[in-house]
């Protein structure tokens, strides 16, 4: 039995290297440097010296022409001509692009050059790139001031609701009826129960899930934000863990136990087959509860949420990523720690925060908390106040009789500090609707504070006009 493996082919080597990039940086990589390439053919003028520009550039006489090959340009002659790159690029019918698409090219570009010479635009410590790092924040910002940052804002997906989640049970389209409404369910609750992307769902395979009694763990092995390479040396895969109910405890719509059922379904299967797929498509016979060894692919996965369920139960659209979104949303809304929604769905970066959909009883709650104080209940506004003996001022009838204009008017304020804002005297004074009474007062004399709150006498102030004045309880 050999030891070691045998030496790789050319192709070999070049599959294992090519499959480690994700396909999307594939694309977008290409197609940065295709737009490059096309903007060096559409360009008149192709030399450096013939270029106006206001930045420092040396002997501008030395720089490369524009028509260079991009992997054969020197530093300075890269940073001159990407900046005018920078400067002139935009999309076909001429309007700038978003911020974000810009960032996109740029690091596009400094990946194709990374693997042809040691150029890196975006590290801060080579100060030979430094000028084309300002003139691209430069622009970003321009591009962001002109309303283009807002134009690559897409709508956002929606979470799956609870009501809808019900209805899709309710329909037969969830559940362990059949083949078909098994599968779907298999799929859904990974998205939903482990934040599962669309594209993970592909690289899933038995080996993933343990099932016990009561508990479903899902042991991932390749993701997005986990490949296994030099980057994840200190991160470990991520482990989920999904209690279905209490030992020992049986309830409708168990999971442990579809779970359990899908695995023996699939277990049959050749092994080679368990190690490319865990989907499998189920049997034509629709009398038949099995799957055939047919793995179903990408595309047929991600149609499952909005064609097979969403569509045949006539909900809103919803696509095979809205799994995910449920997932932090509902834990979110419910107030669970971040921490365990990490856990849940993957997620190392701040773009967890995307996926969170703020409810509006959430947002009703914070905004009651930001709001001012009741004003019923927690006024603590220190209005000023002034007192003097009523008595004093109109008599021992005060109860017995309206104060009129006049009478009102001879009360006499003795320091200029007793004015006050009108505004809210009239807002104290709108409130106050007693009647006059005749009943005869024999405690000793009041305020005028302790006069409107006097019981049962009361105080009517009839056509009065208030200037500066504020009337307030003083205990």
């Amino acid at each position: 039995m050999r030891r070691f493996r045998k030496p790789k082919s050319k192709e070999e080597e070049a599959n294992c290297v090519g499959s480690s990039v994700p396909k999307n940086t594939k694309y977008v990589t290409k197609w940065a440097v295709t737009l490059f390439c096309d903007w060096q053919k559409a360009r008149n003028n192709k030399k450096a010296e013939f270029e106006e520009t206001s930045f420092n550039f040396g002997d501008i006489k030395t720089l490369q022409d524009c028509d260079t090959n991009l992997e054969e340009m020197g530093a300075q002659s890269l940073n001159f001509w990407m900046i005018k790159f920078v400067q002139e690029v935009a999309k076909k019918d001429g309007d700038l692009y978003p911020p974000k698409t810009l960032n996109s090219i740029v690091c596009g570009i400094n990946r194709y050059l990374e693997d042809k010479n040691d150029y890196n635009f975006m590290d801060k410590s080579d100060k030979r790139f430094s000028l084309l790092r300002k003139v691209m924040d430069a622009e970003m910002k321009e591009s962001t001031k002109k309303g283009f940052g807002l134009k690559n804002t897409k709508p956002q997906r929606e979470p799956v609701t609870a009501e809808e989640e019900e209805i899709l049970w309710s329909k037969g389209l969830l559940g362990g009826n059949c083949a078909t409404s098994l599968l779907h369910t298999i799929y859904f609750y990974n998205g939903k129960l482990f934040g599962l992307r669309a594209k993970d769902h592909r690289n899933l395979r038995i080996a993933n899930f343990r099932i016990t009694d009561n508990i479903i763990t899902f042991d991932e092995s390749f993701s997005k934000t986990f490949h296994g390479g030099l980057k994840d040396l200190k991160n470990t895969p991520r482990v989920s863990t999904h209690f279905c109910h209490d030992s020992g405890k049986e309830h409708p719509r168990c999971l442990v136990q579809l779970y359990k059922l899908y695995l023996e379904k699939i277990k049959i299967f050749d092994s080679v087959v368990q190690d490319k797929a865990f989907y499998f498509y189920p049997n034509r016979d629709f009398s038949k509860f099995e799957f055939e060894q047919r793995p179903l692919g990408e595309n047929k996965l991600n149609g499952i949420l909005p064609d097979e369920l969403c569509a045949k139960a006539g909900l809103p659209r919803k696509t095979a990523h809205s799994l995910r979104i449920t997932t932090a949303t509902r834990l979110f809304q419910s107030g669970i720690e971040e921490k365990l929604i990490r856990d849940r769905t993957g997620h190392k970066s701040d773009s967890l925060f995307k996926y969170e959909r703020v409810s509006n009883q959430q947002l009703k709650q914070a905004s009651s908390i930001l709001g001012p104080c009741n004003s019923e209940a927690n006024d603590s506004t220190n209005y000023p106040s002034f007192e003097f003996n009523l008595f004093d001022t109109l008599g021992d009838n005060v109860f017995d009789n309206v104060i009129s204009d006049e009478t009102l008017c001879s009360i006499n304020l003795s320091d200029d500090d007793l004015m006050f804002n009108e505004d809210v005297a009239d807002e104290i004074l709108a409130g106050i609707d007693y009647e006059s009474a005749t009943t005869s007062v024999t405690r000793p004399t009041p305020k005028v504070s302790e006069a409107c709150t006097a019981s049962p006498p009361k105080l009517v102030f009839s056509n009065c006009t208030f200037t500066n004045v504020t009337f307030t309880n003083s205990k």
